[in-house]
């Protein structure tokens, strides 16, 4: 596998923490909009982590919900 697939695919992904800055909104919130199936985590080598596709997806989406 070469160095630059392996940063993407690391560029890839997102930290509960980081996802939840993304999203403008706290952890625990984040939590529950797992526990709801806003919002799906993955299992990366035993972490919690998120794909930023999928979190970019949910934060346009609740900007367009806040556009009107």
């Amino acid at each position: 596998m070469s160095t630059v697939s392996r940063t993407k695919r690391i560029a890839d992904i997102l930290t509960p923490e980081q996802s939840a800055a993304a999203l403008d909104i706290s952890i625990a919130t984040l939590w529950r909009w797992v526990k709801a199936g806003t919002l799906a985590p993955k299992r990366v080598l035993g972490r919690t982590v998120f794909m930023k596709t999928n979190v970019d997806a949910l934060a346009h989406k609740r900007r367009q919900l806040a556009a009107g």
